[in-house]
């Protein structure tokens, strides 16, 4: 990289190839699960699903699409929930990470008691967010991507194809969400550029960062009854050591952005971030803050 380069977007600066492989867990020293009595990203996911369910309940659901699923982040966190489930609903569940749909299809494999009214009904596939040609045209009652549609460069597009599967009889609800701030970017991973100024650290969109821009974009995509909301989240932990780690390995665009790093630089690098982690995050939680839209068709 050069020296003074602008930074880019991530959205831009992550290449297709870098998303197909791209995986963490469920659980597990490098999963964001990690510490479940912990405040974790993931409470935004359970937010999400109680603002869907407030506009339209799960209760009354015909067909369930998580776009950009990951590990299975929503299912989890819906199958763990008290929200009412419809028991004829499709499931459905795609990502382009073909690692990340295992993760799914292993939960699937350990068949669990009670499983045949949760994990056993998903239908996950490898699917690009911006294609969906297996999902049939007006055909979901509910579309959720978390932490998932903000990423894509061609957000236009995956926008297009929820609207386009959604049914379209004024009951059918999505939602996104998006990280608006996380001091484990902004403040911890971030310090690869402040060491190394030549390895410029992609930016985010403002559009995905400001609650107004953000139902702007909806809006501007024909989503009507647009609502987005800030949701407050953080992430616990336990040892700075091992979180250092978790999110050098989970953050997609750290290989990119540390190419030529010698393993000298690399450890006095994560060193600094463990000892600034230890400095000003004492009570061992880093906050954030998510935005999560609602919206109809």
């Amino acid at each position: 990289m050069a020296a003074n380069a602008p930074s880019t977007s991530v959205q831009e600066f992550i290449s297709r190839d870098t998303w197909k492989n791209h995986s963490y867990g469920m659980s597990g020293p490098g999963s964001p699960h990690a510490h479940p009595t912990k405040a974790s990203p993931m409470a935004t996911a359970r937010h999400q699903l109680e603002l869907i369910n407030s506009a339209s309940p799960f209760s009354t659901a015909t067909s369930v699409l998580d776009i950009a699923c990951g590990p299975g982040t929503v299912y989890r966190e819906l199958f763990s929930s008290n929200l009412p489930l419809s028991p004829t609903a499709a499931l459905l569940a795609t990502d382009i990470s073909a690692p990340m749909i295992s993760h799914i299809t292993a939960r699937q494999a350990e068949h669990q008691p009670g499983d045949e009214h949760t994990w056993a009904r998903v239908k996950a596939w490898v699917a690009d967010a911006t294609n969906l040609d297996t999902v049939p045209s007006d055909s979901q009652s509910h579309v959720v991507s978390q932490m998932g549609i903000f990423l894509i460069p061609d957000s236009d597009a995956a926008l297009a194809e929820v609207r386009r599967v959604m049914r379209k009889d004024g009951r059918a609800v999505f939602s996104m969400s998006s990280v608006a701030k996380a001091a484990w970017n902004q403040e911890i991973m971030c310090m690869v550029e402040e060491l190394h100024p030549e390895r410029k650290m992609p930016t985010m969109p403002r559009k995905w960062c400001d609650k107004g821009l953000f139902k702007e974009e909806l809006v501007r995509n024909g989503f009507k009854g647009v609502r987005v909301e800030e949701f407050k989240m953080g992430l616990g932990y336990e040892d700075e050591e091992k979180t250092v780690e978790m999110l050098w390995k989970n953050m997609p665009f750290i290989p990119q952005v540390t190419r030529g790093m010698s393993e000298e630089e690399i450890k006095h690098v994560k060193a600094k971030m463990v000892e600034r982690m230890k400095e000003r995050f004492p009570g061992k939680e880093m906050p954030g803050l998510a935005l999560i839209g609602v919206a109809s068709v």
